[in-house]
Order: structure tokens, then sequence, then C-alpha cells
């Protein structure tokens, strides 16, 4: 996400939360459709990341973490 997507999304909740807190029963109906796609993106790529949990951790320490499991396991045996 830019600099400028997040000063959008800022603008977007804050005028959001101004209306809210002025007690108008109102919100511009392009601004909440704007914040539900980037909520529905945000939520795609959070899923993405969750899928995959190894993507960014390093082969070295997913060999050793499954060496200590297999140790803990055989630990566990004796």
């Amino acid at each position: 996400m830019t600099k400028q997507e997040e000063k959008e999304i800022a603008d977007l909740i804050g005028r959001y939360v101004q209306l809210r807190d002025e007690d108008l029963a109102y919100v511009e109906d392009d601004n909440v459709e704007k914040l539900e796609l980037i909520a529905k993106n945000n939520e795609r790529k959070l899923l993405e990341i969750s899928k995959a949990p190894f993507v960014r951790f390093p082969i070295w320490a997913q060999v050793l973490t499954w060496l200590f499991i297999v140790f803990c396991l055989v630990a566990a045996r004796l």
C-alpha cells in the first residue's frame, strides 16, 4: 500500500469517525463502498499470508524447528 492510499484510508476513517461523533445518521455511499473494498482487500492479503506461514521463514530455521520437534518426540518416548 502506498503512502497516498494510506492517507486516503486515514482521511476516510477520520471522516467516518467525525460523522459518527456528530450523531449524523448518514455517510456518503461512495465512502462506505470504498471502505468496504479496502477491508476486503486487506482481508484477502491477511488470508494469503496466513495460508503460507513458513514462506518468509528461512530454510535453516524451518530445519531447526523440525529437528527440535523430532527431538522432543524422541525424548518423550524415553
